[in-house]
């Protein structure tokens, strides 16, 4: 019976979380406000479809591109990671 408690609770969590995305992609328990986007390692930022992730929090494309700061993923409260009052819980689909 947990079990099945279980896997109902995060049925919900991962619906609600994607209906709230819109247009959006889902970042761990955040929104990315890019369709189709990369979600960086630890899913606080993201980057658009095309784009990698790197080690500084910058988007790349490849040689000779120009890098930028990747996208803040929005929480449901509203807030970011780079909000100092946000408290991040560790996601549960990860192992």
């Amino acid at each position: 019976m947990k079990t099945i408690a279980a896997v109902l609770l995060l049925a919900i969590m991962a619906s609600g979380t994607a209906g709230q995305c819109g247009e959006g992609t889902v970042c761990g328990q955040g929104c990315c406000p890019l369709p189709n986007a990369v979600c960086c390692p630890g899913n606080v930022f993201c980057c658009p479809n095309g784009w990698k992730c790197d080690d500084e929090g910058s988007c790349v494309q490849g040689p000779g591109s120009r890098n930028f700061t990747a996208i803040d993923v929005v929480f449901p409260s509203g807030t970011n990671a780079t909000d100092p009052d946000v408290f991040l819980l560790p996601s549960l689909f990860t192992m």
